[in-house]
């Protein structure tokens, strides 16, 4: 009596059918269900079941048809039937053995799922690993090349060195007078805000420069660059320096300056000659002011405190240098400062004067033409700041390695100077006498000293558990790459060769038995193919630098270093191991191109008392004295002022033909030996 929608499926169909079977069929079997239900539970159920099912097989065709029906739709569903002891029990092994199957299916699924899952474990360490020492990377960059402002003020040095001794009160009363004079006229000081090298005080009320170079910003490929030009009015006051320059009077020069107070150049010669009085004082606050005119003539974007895009970062203080021009302007300016850093250091203030040395690094690498690199480390030693000579010895050359594969980017395997402070900042780290635990020298192995050679990974020194063995290493690596350093600073620090060892040393060798051994004999045949005579100016120059640095327990630590080389270059089974990581490292390309070419000209009175200019700043302040006259008042004095001018400027010429004479001649003896 049902009637089925003609869009109903066939499944559908017979679903619904099925359905209406099975109510039938219970309604009108209600009394025997009721029946068998209660005759379940009595003893003798199972024999009082056959009467229901011959009723069963005896009824009705229609009843047979509907049961039929019921059967074939419950055998396709296959339910597990009640009634069937035995079926069941069959289907319940089936079943045992099918969980059976599914545990262990189970079980195998978990093992490959552990798998997996120690596999994606070990894959996120490994890319948590790399991340770190991406970000350590970073950091490492970061920390070598980017500045503080707050370490370019030598007041604060000056304060953290000597203390207030009662001064704080007036200092601060002198602060808020320098505020009150500034404001006197508005806009006239404003710069001052900007100023991080140079700190004016209450009485230095210096207006902003004019008739100086101008500096200029260009993007370059590696970020902002910038170019200094010479201005139309800088040429006129270099033009009426030039004239001055010619009297080689310093009376005159000092006229000049009163009517240009802030001309770099001329504040440059004046300082000079100040120094050479021996008044270092007053030619360090002549040289102070030159750096006040080059800091006010920055360009906006120019700042050592803003990094540039990208995970190398480095200072937005690039500058384009030119390939050999010395009429550019920018070489006044770039002695200024440099002059500024080394009396900032004569003055005891030689944190600053590594802060304003990091300027001028990241202002001209990767080229150095003002041998920086030469009193970086230096003064790392004296501030002691001896975890910043390390990381800048790692790191600073890696930003700049882009376009340099295959070069050797660690300074302490480019300069013999680097190699030697940074084993001994490593030292001071450990023992400020600085000299290390020497039992720990016995640990060190070839692997140590060659593995940073043979490019090897710096993972292993950086994990090494005893912080001596990496020091140790250091210096045996310095002492087996530039082997020519170590008798010239032995006789600078007054140490006799022939003298017994100390009885601290782990040998009793004399200092004379270990050069006639092995790497020290014969380490001219393993000098580097290219850069010979940069190391052994550099050396020189060291070796007369930091002499007084090596005096004393570094003495017997450098001699310990020096016995356990020999012993492992004596050995048959290391000796050529050792021999053929010099010989690659000899072969290598050091440090990015143009960084040692610039010390051809290097001269070791650059680090001396004498204190020379580079060379390509002495050559900016050089001038025929034909393109100019004389400023004569009328004939006579002009007559005279001509003849001493021909007689200091002949003077002159000779002195410099002199020393270019003796420079050549030491060039000549160093690349002999």
């Amino acid at each position: 009596s049902h009637g089925f929608h003609p869009s109903m499926s066939s499944k559908q169909l017979r679903k619904l059918q099925a359905r209406q079977a099975t109510k039938d069929a219970a309604e009108d079997g209600t009394e025997e269900s009721e029946e068998t239900d209660a005759e379940a539970h009595e003893p003798t159920a199972s024999a009082t079941r056959r009467p229901g099912f011959a009723m069963l097989a005896n009824s009705s065709s229609d009843e047979s048809a509907e049961a039929d029906l019921c059967d074939a739709v419950q055998e396709r569903r296959q339910p597990a039937p009640k009634t069937a002891p035995k079926a069941k029990s069959k289907k319940a092994k089936r079943k045992g053995r099918k969980d059976r199957d599914t545990k262990t299916a189970t079980e195998d699924a978990a093992g490959d799922e552990d798998v997996l899952l120690a596999s994606a474990v070990a894959a996120a360490a490994v890319e948590r690993e790399e991340d770190v020492a991406v970000d350590a990377l970073s950091e490492s960059l970061c920390a070598a090349s980017m500045m503080n402002k707050a370490d370019f003020s030598a007041e604060r040095e000056r304060r953290r060195l000597v203390g207030s001794d009662g001064t704080g009160e007036r200092g601060s009363e002198r602060r808020k007078a320098a505020v009150r004079a500034r404001g006197e006229t508005e806009g006239r000081f404003a710069h001052y805000r900007r100023l991080f090298l140079v700190e004016p005080s209450a009485d230095e009320r210096w207006p902003r420069p004019d008739g100086c170079a101008t500096m200029v910003r260009c993007d370059g490929v590696k970020g902002p660059l910038f170019q200094i030009r010479s201005t139309t009015a800088h040429r006129s006051i270099r033009s009426e320096l030039e004239s001055v320059q010619m009297t080689h009077d310093p009376v005159e020069l000092q006229r000049f300056i009163v009517e240009h107070p802030f001309c770099v150049e001329a504040l440059l010669l004046f300082s000079d000659i100040v120094r050479s009085g021996g008044d270092h004082d007053k030619a360090f606050d002549v040289i102070r002011r030159a750096a006040y005119a080059v800091e006010c003539s920055f360009e906006a974007g120019f700042s050592p405190f803003v990094p540039t895009c990208g995970v190398c970062a480095w200072p937005r203080v690039r500058l384009e240098l030119p390939a050999d021009d010395a009429s550019w302007a920018g070489w006044a300016w770039l002695g200024a400062l440099w002059g500024y850093m080394l009396g900032l250091s004569a003055q005891g203030l030689h944190r600053t004067a590594v802060e304003v040395c990091r300027l001028l690094l990241a202002m001209t690498l990767p080229r150095d033409p003002l041998h920086l690199m030469v009193h970086f480390d230096f003064l790392c030693l004296r501030a002691q700041d001896y975890k910043l000579l390390s990381r800048v010895a790692v790191g600073l050359l890696v930003p700049l390695a882009a376009n340099e594969e295959g070069h050797v980017m660690r300074l302490d395997l480019v300069l013999p100077n680097f190699a030697y402070s940074v084993a001994l900042a490593l030292g001071r780290q450990l023992n400020q006498g600085g000299c290390p635990s020497l039992p720990a020298l016995q640990l060190v192995t070839v692997s140590d000293v060659t593995s940073l050679l043979t490019g090897g990974s710096e993972r292993q020194e950086q994990e090494a558990e005893d912080a001596a063995v990496v020091a140790h290493a250091a210096l045996m690596r310095a002492l087996f790459l530039f082997a020519h350093v170590l008798q010239p600073l032995l006789e600078a620090a007054s140490v006799k060769l022939d003298a017994r060892a100390s009885s601290k040393s782990t040998s009793q060798r004399t200092w004379r038995e270990l050069l006639a051994r092995p790497p020290f004999l014969g380490f001219a045949e393993y000098r580097h193919h290219r850069h010979s005579l940069a190391h052994a100016l550099i050396s020189d120059s060291y070796a007369h630098q930091c002499a007084g640095l090596w005096r004393g327990e570094p003495t017997t630590w450098l001699h310990a270093c020096a016995s356990r080389l020999v012993n492992m270059c004596e050995s048959s089974l290391f000796a050529g191991e050792l021999m053929e990581a010099r010989r690659r490292w000899a072969q290598a390309h050091l440090g990015p191109e143009g960084l040692l070419a610039d010390f051809k000209d290097f001269s070791s009175a650059e680090t001396s008392a004498e204190r020379a200019a580079p060379d390509v700043v002495q050559r900016s302040m050089r001038f025929d004295g034909e393109s100019v006259g004389s400023p004569g008042v009328d004939e006579e004095a002009s007559l005279q002022r001509a003849l001493e001018l021909s007689r200091q400027f002949d003077e002159s010429r000779q002195n410099v033909a002199l020393r270019e004479e003796q420079d050549a001649e030491l060039r000549e003896s160093l690349a002999m030996d």
